[in-house]
């Protein structure tokens, strides 16, 4: 892995887990005034969030404008990328199969509010 020098298959899955907590919470691999890496450890840090610790830690350029849900089984899947040990991380066949559920419940959200939006129009 990238801390001890050697390669494997899931070291790819590290890096997403890296690229997937900057995601969340708006650092850099170098870290930022607001949240440094020091202080968190994203492997513990993003299990099992609730709602107030999850706000704390999110892209203040997000504005709060993203599902909770979404965030949480994100900041779960990039838990799961950071495990020290390579044998505990998932594949990346299973970080995909994450990511697409994510974005289906996104589709289907985008449907629920277009129907509900449509059945008000039509009871004006």
């Amino acid at each position: 892995s990238y801390v001890t020098g050697h390669l494997y298959v899931k070291s790819d899955v590290y890096g997403f887990g890296v690229v997937l907590v900057a995601m969340l919470t708006g650092l850099s691999t170098k870290g930022r005034q607001r949240l440094s890496w020091g202080e968190i450890d994203p492997i513990p840090y993003f299990m099992n969030l609730e709602r107030d610790k999850l706000k704390k830690i999110m892209d203040p350029k997000l504005e709060g404008k993203y599902p909770f849900k979404a965030a949480q089984i994100l900041g779960s899947l990039a838990s799961m990328c950071l495990q020290y040990e390579p044998q505990f991380r998932p594949s990346m066949e299973e970080v995909v199969k994450v990511l697409e559920r994510v974005a289906a419940a996104k589709k289907e959200r985008r449907a629920l509010i277009k129907q509900k939006a449509h059945q008000h129009i039509q009871q004006l």
